[in-house]
């Protein structure tokens, strides 16, 4: 003979208290799983949305295969120098989808990954990932929340690289951060030269403008405009055609000192990559 649910009370008390789903409270009173939805629904008893019942699912280990890493979602929610470092890294290397931040980077890279997970109070591992034959390092935050502080931070959802503007609500104290993040992803040093680069011609206007304002003797760099031919893409076809890249360039040595004093002065380690500072300091 079957078993009779409980009252709607303790229906409430189970599934948002106890934090049970409908197939924990069909198993324990030997009903269908449709029974208790139909119940739910019936009197208006609030249920998860998919996206929770999922996480809640990932942190009671019932999706094989899948482990729920934990970490500081509430990252994005004030400024500080670790989130604005972060953020210039998310412009960079960032993915941002509808459900999930994440972060990619090459063959040396690894240390960075570990770098973010520390900073964003992780116990996620970097992922190994083949990407066009050449090794790369993935850590993945899934989080609704944190896609939507970092959507109202003005990072684009998906394909970002020609939408990125500066973020224009950052201190003015915390805007060396960010930039240290974005060069640590997307810049380089060689030939006694300190480079930006991105797609946004506007974006690296606006980082020069930035520098300036942060040292009156910096000076405005040089941005140089370059087409680059389409690439194929793993998933079969090129890339848009043409694309215009664009380097915002710092040749003097006046400038190179000043904005690594502006990147490292009284900074922590784990805000920056030491990998990319020891090149700097080789081209200073």
């Amino acid at each position: 003979m079957q078993t009779k649910l409980p009252d709607i009370e303790t229906l409430r008390i189970l599934y948002h208290e106890q934090l049970l789903s409908f197939g924990d409270i069909a198993k324990r009173y030997e009903v269908s799983r449709a029974s208790v939805y139909q119940m739910f629904r019936r009197h208006d008893i609030p249920i998860r949305s998919k996206s929770e019942a999922r996480l809640l699912a990932l942190k009671r280990g019932k999706i094989k295969g899948h482990q729920h890493h934990q970490f500081n979602r509430a990252f994005f929610d004030e400024w500080s120098a670790p989130m604005a470092y972060i953020l210039g890294l998310v412009y960079a290397d960032g993915y941002v989808r509808f459900d999930r931040l994440v972060f990619c980077f090459g063959t040396n890279g690894l240390a960075d990954v570990w770098r973010i997970i520390q900073l964003m109070e992780s116990n996620a591992r970097p992922k190994e990932v083949a990407n066009n034959g050449f090794v790369s390092w993935r850590v993945t935050f899934c989080s609704n929340y944190l896609v939507e502080r970092l959507h109202l931070l003005g990072t684009p959802i998906g394909k970002k690289s020609y939408n990125i503007r500066f973020p224009v609500d950052i201190p003015a104290a915390l805007q060396r951060h960010f930039i240290r993040g974005y060069w640590d992803g997307d810049g380089t040093a060689t030939n006694s030269q300190i480079k930006f680069s991105s797609v946004s011609c506007e974006f690296l206007q606006s980082v020069s403008d930035c520098l300036t304002l942060l040292d009156h003797n910096l000076g405005a760099g040089n941005i140089y405009s370059q087409k680059r031919a389409p690439r194929s893409v793993p998933q079969g076809g090129f890339t848009r055609n043409p694309v215009v890249s664009h380097t915002l360039v710092y040749c003097s040595q006046s400038a190179r000192q000043a904005i690594y004093d502006l990147f490292y002065d009284e900074v922590p380690e784990n805000q920056y990559s030491a990998r990319k500072r020891e090149r700097f300091e080789y081209n200073l």
